[in-house]
């Protein structure tokens, strides 16, 4: 049987899964590799495992009867270098983009380059120290100054692992264009900043995302980063412009159809661009709102004395509507502080769990449309996607709705879309079949 083999390596799980020429997934393998220690004592992934996993899977699964591959790609997390010496060898540890940043760094930095704001803005970036990966570099260069001279070639991940099969150092958009500081994206090239700082002779050539090598009659592509990867089979699948709204611990509202350029306003208020795989900003909003979910359910389960997953069985109920009070009007008076930085009404004054359930999430989702209209502003966007976690939750896709009465709301299931999305960006180049129509499905969400 053709077909494509992806390596999908997130910051917990590794995995790898084959798709068939529909993208049916057809085998697939997870593992979890432990953490190393860096020089100063903070976890960071095992290159070095990952890289001997990549090599020992690919010739495994090469040698198999079952499987006949003809196209490897990846997708993994942004925000992370890995350093090759002069002979090409890997050097150094992957370091955790949640390491702290010497703020003495940073400060220094953005004393030589000017203001914060205004480099975030021209970078699309808002500052998050090393999640700014192009400080990893700055940090590197000025706390370890022998290691970053043995330094001959930075990769980001993605990179990194195709790299690893086929020896050919590149740079690549998704990667460069995702919260790094690196890319001025009014210009569509590096920063100023990143020249004068003599790391532009660090990065290789810049290809395009659905570009290949060929490799052992294996078609073999340069990588993407996985959020920017999980974006493409909404791309493929939909002409009509449409916002996805893509739920978990964060819920980010993407939209690739809002070409104006990065406000400063909108960068405070949580608002960043990435470059999708035809090298085009996708301005994007984020908000916390998994977590606040997460933490507000944990308190109505216990007050309630409720299980964990008893909110699953809530149904949306109308007779509660009358009685839910807004988080942004004079209600606000009423609201619970919480960890999440969300202010929410305070829903013990319910008189049972379900209603207590619907006030949390009416609240949710009233964050939620604040966040998402900061991408909808003076777009054509008729249709909103919600993916992940919050796509099952009756409640909050009835509120969401209800939020927006005027458009097209669906809740939309993709298996793997990161995966998914690095096997797409190959298919002229190893599939000879149509992509399939309904890679995505949906279900449209009615009053």
């Amino acid at each position: 049987m053709e077909a494509v083999l992806v390596f999908d390596i997130g910051k917990t799980n590794k995995k790898w899964l084959l798709f068939n020429q529909h993208y049916q997934v057809i085998a697939e393998h997870s593992i979890r590799i432990p953490e190393l220690l860096d020089e100063d004592g903070f976890p960071c992934d095992d290159v070095q495992a990952i890289t001997n996993w990549i090599r020992s899977e690919t010739k495994r699964l090469k040698a198999s009867s079952e499987y006949s591959i003809k196209a490897i790609n990846f997708s993994g997390y942004g925000a992370s270098f890995v350093y090759l010496d002069q002979e090409g060898k890997q050097i150094g540890p992957l370091y955790n983009y949640l390491k702290p940043l010497n703020p003495s760094i940073h400060q220094t930095f953005f004393r030589k380059y000017g203001d914060e704001v205004t480099i975030a803005q021209e970078t699309a970036s808002p500052i998050l120290d090393l999640l700014n990966s192009g400080l990893q570099l700055v940090r590197l260069k000025n706390e370890h100054p022998d290691f970053f001279h043995d330094i001959h070639t930075a990769l980001h991940l993605p990179q990194y692992l195709s790299y690893v099969l086929t020896g050919l150092p590149v740079s690549e958009l998704t990667s460069i264009g995702c919260h790094t500081l690196l890319w001025n994206f009014e210009k569509r090239s590096y920063h100023d900043w990143v020249s004068q700082e003599e790391l532009d002779d660090l990065f290789p050539p810049i290809v395009p995302s659905n570009n290949f090598f060929e490799r052992e009659e294996m078609k073999i592509g340069v990588g993407l980063h996985d959020s920017s990867a999980a974006l493409i089979p909404y791309l493929f699948s939909f002409q009509t412009p449409f916002v996805l709204i893509s739920t978990g611990t964060w819920s980010i509202s993407l939209n690739p159809f809002n070409r104006t350029v990065l406000k400063k306003e909108e960068l405070k208020q949580d608002v960043l661009a990435y470059l999708s795989f035809d090298g085009n900003a996708v301005k994007a909003a984020r908000l916390f709102l998994g977590a606040a979910h997460e933490e507000q359910l944990s308190h109505i389960n216990t007050h309630f004395k409720r299980g964990a997953n008893d909110y699953q069985s809530i149904n949306f109920n109308a007779n509660y509507l009358n009685n839910l009070k807004s988080c942004f009007g004079e209600d606000s008076k009423e609201r619970l502080e919480t960890s999440s930085g969300l202010h929410l009404i305070d829903w013990r004054a319910c008189n049972s769990f379900e209603e207590a359930y619907h006030q949390l999430l009416f609240n949710l989702v009233e964050h939620q449309k604040k966040s998402t209209d900061l991408v909808l502003h003076n777009s054509p966007v008729d249709c909103i996607f919600v993916d992940g976690g919050f796509s099952h939750n009756q409640l909050f896709m009835q509120f969401l709705k209800r939020q927006y009465p005027e458009k097209s709301v669906y809740a939309a299931t993709v298996a793997q879309a990161s995966a998914l999305g690095a096997a797409l960006v190959l298919h002229q180049h190893w599939n000879q079949e149509a992509i399939p129509e309904h890679l995505i499905e949906t279900k449209p969400i009615s009053i």
